[in-house]
């Protein structure tokens, strides 16, 4: 794995995805399946972070001290921030939080501030050689990488079909649902 600089970016590039590439197949995936976006922000930030809502503990999440054990992951020491990479991901970034900002804050009651936008900066991003584009330095090949994205609550990969099974798309989706908001209540 080599690491690079965003040299063909500006450094204050802002993004609110790090680069996800844990199941480059479909056998180690449920071994990865918590290989997603790692927020690569401080000890103290990622604590807050780690409480899980009444609501989500009713949706069936949990609080796990030792992610990388439950995950059957290796943690990584990362180069400029506290939080370890993940060793199986082939491409990584490790970032800082750049701010946290609340959406619908217009709507009344509980709908206000349901939702928040998490902005990081990325400080530096490490890419396995076999995922790089041939003669350019950083650029990611295509056809080399097939992550796993979330389309929907389902599982895929850059593939027809579903990719493996989603314990997300077994919740009901209406629970999700905001509150009922009536203008002028």
């Amino acid at each position: 794995m080599r690491t690079i600089l965003p040299t063909s970016v500006p450094s204050h590039l802002l993004s609110g995805w790090a680069i996800v590439a844990c199941s480059d197949s479909r056998a180690t995936h449920r071994r990865r399946s918590t290989c997603y976006a790692q927020s690569n922000a401080s000890s103290d930030e990622l604590h807050l972070a780690d409480l899980v809502p009444d609501i989500k503990i009713s949706l069936g999440y949990r609080y796990e001290k030792d992610k990388f054990s439950v995950a059957g992951l290796t943690p990584q020491k990362s180069d400029l921030v506290a939080p370890p990479r993940i060793q199986e991901c082939p491409a990584q970034t490790e970032a800082e939080l750049a701010g946290v900002h609340e959406m619908m804050s217009s709507l009344p009651g509980e709908a206000k501030g349901f939702t928040l936008a998490v902005e990081v900066r990325v400080l530096r991003t490490h890419v396995v050689d076999k995922l790089r584009l041939r003669g350019h330095e950083n650029r990611i090949d295509p056809d080399a990488w097939r992550p796993m994205i979330m389309n929907f609550q389902h599982l895929c990969g850059l593939k027809a079909g579903k990719q493996e099974v989603s314990a997300l798309a077994s919740i009901e989706e209406e629970l999700y649902r905001l509150p009922a908001v009536h203008p002028g209540h």
